[in-house]
């Protein structure tokens, strides 16, 4: 069966999002996205973002690109939005 299995989980309530959290956690997912199948998720209460990479990190706020459709979307997401972001593997 394919789907995925969530490796990491990182909720608000336990962690305090900021750009030094993203940089130390994901660093792999930093301008680039890794292989091996993983995909990182950022959830806020309005969106999903099934994020590719992470393209800035700024003090209040980090960039990500996913994809929309067929298209690349970049989008800017506050950390105090953020209530879990997680990693998952896709597993066949």
């Amino acid at each position: 069966i394919d789907g995925s299995v969530v490796m990491e989980r990182y909720q608000y309530t336990e962690i305090h999002f900021s750009d030094q959290f993203f940089s130390e956690y994901f660093s792999r997912f930093y301008q680039a996205s890794p292989t091996l199948g993983q995909s990182l998720v950022i959830q806020t209460p309005e969106v999903i973002y099934p994020v590719h990479h992470i393209s800035r990190l700024e003090p209040e706020s980090l960039s990500v690109v996913y994809a929309q459709g067929l298209e690349w979307v970049e989008e800017s997401i506050d950390y105090r939005l953020i209530e879990e972001v997680r990693v998952e593997a896709s597993v066949s």
